[in-house]
């Protein structure tokens, strides 16, 4: 068929052209006046990613990570659950829609409802609702690790207070013991300073060579035991003031240093332990706070579906197209009833 005869084909059938649009038009509209108006309204989400590299909890993911692990939990059941617990009424994932800005970690939540502002509600209480639940599960990390580290520290408190006093014990049992010690050994030696000095005082001044004899003797022996009865002294003294004992290699002394080692050993894991438990404290505040929502979702003023006028056009285009169908089907027939009507007339001779 040539161009020319398509376009009086189409010119002799115009009213079944025009009457398919009608109709077309005519269902469309009636179509979507007959369907459920659905309203949807956008809250807008900006997941970040903890800066601080030590930070535990869900910290170690990547942006993206982060994002796709939030929509994920979004989707879950006990966030549909405490949803419709808030609001009164049944929600489920078939009126949600979530999709992730792209090459952002913005999350666009679109809820979608017959009600326009039920539709706004639902958006925002199910992002608050799931914003609470994810901060619910870091708490519950960080509680459970703040537990763990401070259970290690009383325990570390109670072996550190339990060895002190055993040090304690200890030590005051060696001072006392090299106390008396000491005493058994510098009383005899005090007793012996205080009667050469005596002597000496009896003898001086020493006339006859026999007196001079003893004088030398005593002074002799006073000189060597008075520097022996001052450490002596010293010692005592530094006992009762530094109470420290004397390091004399004795097993309670062996035993003692042992004890302090293993105190000191406890002090430094007690440190540790709390560098930790501060350490995790602010990575804690840090690590809440990385999920936002940046955009309330607003009731909206018209309806997502249905649309009237996409409808309208579809439909148009769909009763045009079934026009033009019946056109040919109608032409075709008209040819194929024409031709063997020609067949039977013959030609005069």
């Amino acid at each position: 068929m040539e161009l020319k005869q398509f376009f009086v084909l189409l010119g002799r059938w115009f009213w079944l052209l025009l009457l398919g649009l009608v109709l077309g038009a005519a269902s469309g509209i009636l179509i979507s006046r007959l369907q459920t108006p659905v309203y949807q309204a956008t809250a807008k989400i900006l997941v970040m990613r903890v800066p601080d590299s030590s930070a535990s909890g869900l910290a170690y993911l990547g942006d993206q990570q982060l994002a796709q692990t939030f929509i994920e939990l979004i989707t879950t059941q006990p966030v549909f659950d405490t949803t419709s617990n808030q609001l009164g009424f049944k929600v489920d994932s078939s009126q949600i829609q979530i999709q992730q800005s792209t090459n952002s970690q913005i999350i666009n939540v679109t809820a979608k409802d017959d009600d326009p502002q039920q539709s706004a509600l639902i958006a925002n209480t199910i992002v608050e609702t799931a914003i609470k639940r994810y901060v619910d599960l870091q708490v519950g990390q960080y509680t459970s690790m703040e537990s763990d580290v401070q259970t290690q520290l009383d325990l570390l408190q109670n072996q550190m207070t339990s060895l002190q006093s055993q040090i304690t014990e200890t030590s005051g049992t060696i001072i006392n013991n090299q106390k008396e010690q000491l005493l058994s050994q510098m009383t005899p030696l005090q007793d012996e300073v205080s009667q050469l000095q005596q002597d000496i005082a009896q003898l001086t001044p020493a006339i006859t060579p026999e007196q001079k004899s003893q004088l030398a003797g005593s002074q002799a022996r006073l000189d060597q035991i008075q520097p022996i009865l001052a450490a002596y002294l010293a010692a005592y003294s530094n006992l009762v003031v530094l109470n420290t004992p004397m390091g004399t290699g004795s097993a309670e002394e062996n035993n003692l240093v042992l004890l302090k080692n293993t105190l000191g050993v406890y002090q430094q894991n007690y440190v540790d332990l709390t560098g930790k438990l501060e350490l995790l404290q602010q990575s804690y505040v840090k690590g809440i706070s990385n999920v936002t929502k940046i955009q309330d979702a607003s009731v909206p003023v018209s309806n997502a579906r249905p649309q009237m006028i996409i409808n309208t056009l579809l439909t148009s285009a769909v009763g045009v197209i079934l026009a033009v169908v019946a056109i040919f089907m109608m032409e075709n027939l008209d040819l194929a009833l024409r031709l063997p009507n020609q067949k039977l007339k013959r030609p005069r001779i």
